[in-house]
């Protein structure tokens, strides 16, 4: 008892037949204990906005194992390569933990998704008309209008008409809710000669 799991130990004995009188040491008996079960903690499938570091491959009850080594996969058991960065795009991968004959799997799936990027544009117009606040669709699903960082609306396009020259800030909302940092249009507006 009170070996440590998956390690290889050496075991000498000798005859004590009392009174100080032993026999010598006898050679080495090699053998390794056998390694403990492995269960890992959860890793929740995470839905994230342009890339995903990777949390810590952990045990939900320690085995104590010798040599426990822990790693991501793009394989199951411990095969294809290994993924050591963030991620940048949806994959499933596959928590690893090994220590001798013992070993616990995870599939984690992995969904990525890109922020909406804007291309900003200012437009002029004359005193009493209006104009639509107007920026790239690209990825974006939505989009969001501030004036004075107090929200006014959403939508594709968003119409306005300003009475002086104004400005207001635009942001993109994609897929998975990943909304891009706020981008300022001003509206120019000419007043009559």
């Amino acid at each position: 008892t009170g070996l440590t799991p998956n390690t290889t130990y050496s075991v000498y004995y000798r005859a004590n037949c009392g009174g100080g009188d032993v026999s010598p040491w006898s050679v080495a008996t090699n053998f390794t204990t056998q390694c403990a079960p492995i269960t890992l903690n959860t890793i929740n499938n995470p839905v994230v906005c342009d890339s995903y570091s990777l949390v810590p491959i952990t045990e939900a009850t320690p085995s104590n194992n010798s040599g426990l080594t822990t790693a991501y996969y793009t394989g199951p058991n411990g095969t294809g390569s290994v993924i050591t960065g963030p991620l940048t795009s949806t994959q499933n991968i596959y928590a690893y933990a090994t220590a001798g004959a013992c070993n616990a799997q995870q599939l984690v799936n992995v969904t990525v998704y890109n922020t909406p990027q804007l291309t900003i544009q200012n437009p002029t117009i004359c005193l009493g008309d209006s104009t639509v606040l107007w920026t790239n669709q690209g990825s974006a699903i939505d989009f969001i209008y501030t004036l004075n960082t107090t929200f006014i609306g959403s939508g594709v396009a968003y119409h306005v008409q300003p009475t002086s020259t104004t400005t207001y800030g635009i942001s993109a909302v994609g897929l998975g809710g990943c909304i891009s940092a706020e981008q300022q249009a001003t509206v120019t507006v000419n007043q009559p000669t």
